[in-house]
């Protein structure tokens, strides 16, 4: 049996969609976030002593942020030459490159005698193993003034697990300044799997499509139905583009580029596993959404929420 003869795509070929309308396209993501208002143990893996997170206002932090200093006498001084270091849990540089890492920060050093304190920056991937030192500041940087640093990078590390690792160096000369301050560290991709939103519901609510997967070319790939009607026949539209064309009382997203007929199982899901082919070009944009058969409806149809997917 052909595809046009399959009985759910003939129905679904009878959808007849009207005018197209501009939609969003995918937005970056966040793959790892910290404004240490509090301490959040998940985010991270070391927090070598004199770093700790302190409380706004506390030994000149401007609001929760992770110091260098010791809470007893707001100084980094240990009496003693050392070296410490704030280090985040792994996490996976998921999604589309480039990537962007920011975080803001102030150094507060012994301008007496700062010349041996460093504080460094880098990020460090765990397989195959390699670190990268994006920043390096002293005495010569502390300005009294907050700083952002801000970088973006596509080094073909998508995929792979990361921490960020921030050292502090003091060299034991009179070390009578407040440290390093880090607030506000942020890294995201430039998109990856994108929900667009324009599900149509159902009897049993609204559809609820998702995707997971890096999006790599030969990646093992899923997309997942929940909360569909039972039973029913339902067709995966997989589009180059987008249509945005009003259809059987909800938006078709997709181009009709790919239609996949499947079925619900008996709790209204579906799961559809797939690879992308070898050599599919990174950047690569897909719009997918499922229609699902259902007599409640005027119309006959419900929809999911429609997917965007940029391949790494």
């Amino acid at each position: 049996m052909t595809a046009s003869s399959n009985p759910i795509t003939a129905a679904f070929l009878t959808i007849a969609c009207g005018f197209a309308a501009p939609l969003a396209s995918a937005q970056p993501q966040a793959l790892f976030a910290d404004d240490f208002e509090t301490l959040n143990a998940d985010n991270w893996y070391l927090m070598q002593r004199p770093w700790r997170v302190a409380a706004p206002g506390e030994c000149g932090a401007a609001s929760g942020m992770a110091v260098s200093n010791d809470p007893a006498t707001c100084s980094y001084d240990a009496g003693m030459p050392y070296s410490s270091t704030l280090m985040s849990k792994p996490f996976v540089l998921s999604g589309s490159p480039p990537f962007t890492l920011r975080f803001e920060h102030m150094l507060d050093l012994d301008q007496a005698d700062a010349a041996g304190d460093k504080a460094y920056f880098s990020i460090v991937r765990s397989v195959p193993p390699s670190a990268i030192f994006l920043g390096s500041w002293d005495v010569d940087d502390d300005t009294g003034a907050p700083m952002l640093f801000s970088h973006s990078f596509d080094w073909g590390w998508e995929g792979s697990q990361v921490t960020l690792q921030w050292n502090f160096h003091a060299d034991g000369e009179r070390d009578h300044g407040q440290g390093w301050f880090i607030d506000n560290v942020l890294v995201t991709n430039s998109g990856g799997w994108s929900d667009l939103g324009n599900g149509l519901a159902g009897a049993a609510g609204m559809p609820v499509l998702t995707g997971t997967g890096t999006l790599e070319s030969g990646a093992d790939t899923s997309l997942e139905l929940a909360g569909a009607h039972p039973s029913a026949g339902a067709m995966i539209v997989v589009g180059l583009d987008q249509l945005g064309a009003a259809c059987k009382g909800g938006l078709m997203v997709p181009s009709l580029d790919l239609l996949i007929p499947l079925a619900t199982d008996g709790a209204g899901s579906l799961e559809l596993n797939f690879s992308f082919p070898a050599g599919t070009a990174a950047g690569t944009q897909l719009y997918v959404q499922c229609w699902i058969q259902d007599p409640s409806n005027p119309l006959g149809w419900a929809a999911s929420n429609a997917l965007q997917a940029v391949t790494s």
